[in-house]
């Protein structure tokens, strides 16, 4: 049975909005690589927020409208990062944005991504339901290590799609077959999401505890660095909602010590929790990570 998307709170709802005029602005400068960073972080969190939005819209599988097909930055290699805006694409991007917007202050996932299909920025997106199909074959196909980074990418997909159970299964098999590999030769970040995975379904659950436990063992203890991209911090975000400050900000100080490039954004965060405010705005590229 399909499990509906839940529905975004309004801090997710407005970086959201606020990704579609990042994208517009960088349309209407000429910035195409700005244009795909913004574009990119649109599709990969609607993807997670609305999994099950996407399997309903062919266009995913049609590619661009004829309006978009020959025309704007995504054309463009991003080998050339800035162009002579195109007038005619400015206003297919222009127009796009004002119905997401629209769409999403209503939450309407599907119209918000109606929205989106003349920009051309979901062409060839796989949905979320196909895309964990496909995984399951490679991995039941590989073995060690090759299994192994694979698993994370399924239990998350999973646990979009509120397959709870098979979300964690995923997640558990990471945390026991890094045991059969030496000196987490498997990557931090594999491990990162494998806890942050179960942490969540515990906290779908109703277990907090559990999901303190697993938030807190998702950051790894040596000398061991996440990658530029940083964190995800979505179990962070949820046990912020539930009044968990202590432990979100024990959190964050451990992932200092891992997480180099991001200990100013770090420090802001704690400062903001420590000050009783229960919503740092965390960045929408590290919610959906």
């Amino acid at each position: 049975m399909e499990i509906p998307d839940a529905q975004p709170d309004q801090q997710t709802v407005d970086a959201l909005i606020a990704a579609a005029y990042q994208l517009q602005q960088a349309v209407e400068n000429g910035q195409n690589v700005l244009t795909a960073v913004a574009a990119r972080r649109i599709v990969r969190s609607m993807r997670s927020f609305f999994p099950n939005s996407f399997p309903r819209r062919a266009f995913f599988r049609a590619g661009l409208s004829a309006e978009s097909a020959s025309s704007g930055p995504l054309s463009v290699p991003v080998a050339i990062p800035v162009s002579m805006p195109d007038l005619g694409y400015v206003q297919i991007v222009q127009e796009a944005v004002r119905g997401f917007k629209e769409a999403m202050l209503t939450h309407h996932a599907e119209k918000a991504l109606a929205a989106l299909e003349p920009t051309g920025i979901l062409q060839g997106v796989t949905a979320p339901v196909e895309e964990l199909r496909q995984l399951e074959t490679d991995a039941a196909r590989s073995n060690l290590p090759f299994r192994l980074p694979i698993l994370p990418q399924m239990a998350k997909l999973a646990l979009w799609l509120g397959r709870l159970e098979e979300a964690e299964r995923y997640a558990s098999e990471v945390l026991r077959l890094n045991r059969s590999v030496s000196s987490l030769d498997s990557g931090v970040e594999i491990l990162h999401d494998a806890n942050m995975v179960i942490g969540l379904v515990a906290l779908r659950k109703g277990d907090l505890d559990r999901a303190k436990r697993f938030l807190l063992a998702s950051v790894p203890s040596g000398p061991f660095r996440l990658a530029t991209s940083g964190p995800n911090l979505t179990l962070a975000k949820e046990l912020l909602n539930k009044g968990e400050g202590s432990t979100v900000v024990e959190y964050l100080e451990r992932l200092r010590l891992v997480w180099g490039e991001g200990a100013d954004l770090i420090a802001k965060w704690v400062a903001v929790i420590r000050n009783g405010d229960e919503h740092p705005e965390f960045d929408l590229l590290f919610l959906t990570s």
